[in-house]
């Protein structure tokens, strides 16, 4: 039978001068940076070749070769051999050469890649930090989104069923996101928890909980009366949830909710 439904209500100071070095005096390599130093000796050895060793002749390649890149980090879901083959550009420079912005790029354009964290290691290492997402809802049919509500792409959605299934207007990803923890929070006193949450162009959200219950309303969702919900359904609602097919929260001086097979009238001036 076709359900009828009713309305409810955020001096530099210390600096020093340095005097300049007396005439005659020893060159200090201290005062150079460390990295200078071969520098500095290979150019004292062609002045006075006879006053040091004589350095080797340089193999092909930069004069501090990267030897070593380490990949840390919880990964449990990241591509062996995609991160592979964005870390193969490195294995042929320098440990000065390597464009850590670019290299973070690179490997931040990863699916599951959440942060990235780039330090060189004295002589010849680099160490990549990587932290991966946690998925905790599903977006569509696109991809997932992470516990920031940021969306990524996925080669299929199968493993996932089992997370809340999110949607909305394309860039609302983390407005949605925010407001499906706030209403799971705001309705946990009902019987099963919410696993859909849909926004539209209108501003209209969709909510279906686990037990299929539709709850509508307009609006931003910490601005929707729910407490005026929760008390109608500990006071009247409670033994009748299971026929309970819709709720509608877009009225100002109540609610309508709509049953199986017919419509009751709920008045919260009637509460006790």
């Amino acid at each position: 039978m076709a359900s009828r439904q009713r309305r409810f209500r955020k001096p530099v100071t210390g600096a020093s001068r340095v005097a300049p070095a007396a005439v005659g005096s020893p060159m200090r390599l201290s005062r150079y940076r460390w990295w200078l130093a071969p520098l500095v000796l290979v150019a004292l050895g062609a002045l006075l070749p006879g006053a040091l060793v004589a350095v080797p002749e340089m193999p092909e390649g930069p004069l501090f070769p990267l030897r070593k890149v380490e990949v840390t980090g919880d990964l449990q879901r990241l591509d062996p051999q995609q991160l592979r083959s964005r870390l193969l550009p490195e294995a042929v420079v320098g440990f000065f050469d390597v464009d850590v912005r670019q290299l973070r790029e690179r490997v931040s354009d990863m699916s599951w890649v959440g942060r990235v964290q780039i330090t060189r290691q004295w002589p010849d290492e680099l160490i990549i930090t990587i932290t991966e997402r946690e998925p905790a809802a599903r977006w569509r049919s696109q991809g997932l989104l992470d516990t920031e509500g940021q969306l990524f792409l996925v080669d299929t959605l199968l493993d996932y069923s089992a997370l809340p299934l999110l949607s909305g207007p394309d860039g609302s990803e983390q407005k949605v996101y925010a407001g499906y923890q706030f209403l799971r929070n705001a309705l946990m006193q009902l019987p099963q928890p919410i696993n859909e949450v849909a926004l539209d162009s209108r501003g209209v959200w969709r909510l279906r909980t686990v037990d299929g219950v539709m709850i509508t309303f307009r609006g931003e969702p910490d601005n929707v009366p729910l407490e005026r919900l929760i008390r109608v359904y500990r006071q009247q609602l409670l033994p009748h949830w299971d026929k309970v097919r819709s709720v509608d929260l877009r009225y100002s001086d109540g609610f309508a909710v709509a049953f199986a097979e017919n419509s009751v009238v709920v008045e919260e001036g009637g509460l006790e």
